[in-house]
């Protein structure tokens, strides 16, 4: 008889603790699902001059000024590295940057720059821009825009082309270094 209580007892015991390492193991499941859900969900961010966006991660590496003394002309340079997440899409150097990021001074978007073909120095950065980039791969992107004035400059981070504004950063152009374009052709 005590046999039988024992073994009883024993398999209860089992079967509580079996209980319990199944409901841990349900919670690691379900902690596991949330994080692949958002993962999937694509959460789109903006932090630490990083742009997470659906398709494409956008590092912005470095901005300053280039300043070209033979025509006095002075324009805000961006250096950026894109990540393409997805191999459905067209994601580009340019259509990212497009798509995730608006430049302004005055409350006004600034244009870009079509005519680069002067900076021959930054030809790693300007290159292949329209180049599809395959799921993995980073590719380094340069924006020029022309500046009105020397007022600062407003960075938009947002998601789209007419997406929703996730942060904004000032940069006062006092402030940026300037690459003269003639100490740059002399090297």
């Amino acid at each position: 008889m005590k046999r039988i209580l024992a073994t009883i007892l024993i398999l209860c015991l089992f079967g509580v603790f079996c209980d319990k390492s199944k409901a841990q193991k349900d919670e690691v499941k379900s902690e596991n699902k949330l994080v692949h859900k958002m993962l999937n969900n694509n959460i789109v961010q903006f932090k630490n001059n990083k742009l997470v966006l659906d398709k494409q991660i956008i590092k912005i590496k470095r901005i300053f000024i280039l300043r070209d003394p033979r025509n006095n002309v002075t324009d805000l340079a961006i250096q950026y590295k894109v990540k393409s997440k997805s191999d459905k899409y067209s994601v580009t150097v340019k259509n990212s940057w497009e798509k995730g990021f608006r430049v302004l001074q005055n409350d006004k978007p600034l244009g870009m720059r079509k005519n680069t073909k002067h900076l021959y120095h930054y030809r790693k950065w300007l290159t292949k821009n329209d180049e599809k980039i395959e799921k993995g791969e980073t590719r380094k992107g340069m924006v020029i825009y022309h500046l009105n004035n020397a007022q600062k400059v407003v960075l938009q981070a947002k998601r789209g082309y007419e997406g929703k504004i996730l942060a904004e950063q000032d940069y006062p152009i006092s402030e940026l270094k300037t690459v003269d374009l003639n100490q740059l052709s002399n090297r």
